[in-house]
């Protein structure tokens, strides 16, 4: 998954699987991303690897559930989305057809049998805490269990206006969504 700004992640495993075009990308990429960290030139590194795995998933947008049984068939461990709601104007990291990242690995769980479903994060005081244990609880039951929901506070002051979240609030919201997911998880 590419092009909504999703990730396959897990490339060190396809060594396993025998495909050398694999092995040969991923070890273009890990020297690619040496040299640009040793220039200097860290900023360099996201585009790389994004595009590193647009080239071994596939298309995105319409071919996200194509590129989902790609990276599956390839090898792929899991497939990995970001989250952000508003970008700031001129923006173009991420890319303007960034969609809900749950809508993408709902729809991604839908073409797919194996490969795990992550968040890589879900912004947690952009959401209700209940809602968002019900939202990733659905797509876990969903899918068979394979969400792995990772969550952070956001960076995005321009964002959290846009929201009308408080900036300052972002650690003890994310905090209390992960306390309110774990509990609602357990049960009762």
């Amino acid at each position: 998954l590419a092009g909504d700004y999703c990730y396959a992640q897990g490339l060190v495993r396809i060594a396993a699987t025998g495909d050398l075009a694999m092995v040969e990308a991923l070890g273009d990429l890990v020297a690619l991303s040496a040299a640009a960290v040793a220039s200097g030139r860290d900023e360099d590194l996201l585009p790389l690897w994004r595009s590193t795995a647009a080239a071994i998933a596939g298309e995105c947008g319409p071919g996200t559930a194509d590129a989902a049984r790609a990276a599956e068939d390839a090898g792929v461990d899991d497939v990995w989305v970001s989250d952000h709601v508003i970008l700031p104007p001129g923006s173009t990291s991420p890319p303007a057809d960034f969609h809900d990242p749950l809508v993408v690995l709902t729809w991604a769980a839908a073409a797919t049998d194996r490969v795990g479903l992550g968040t890589s994060v879900l912004v947690a005081p952009y959401l209700h805490p209940v809602v968002l244990a019900k939202s990733l609880a659905s797509l876990d039951a969903l899918s068979g269990g394979r969400v792995i929901a990772g969550m952070a506070s956001g960076w995005l002051q321009d964002e959290f206006r846009g929201l009308g979240v408080p900036f300052g609030e972002r650690g003890a919201r994310t905090d209390e969504a992960i306390e309110v997911c774990r509990r609602l998880w357990a049960g009762p």
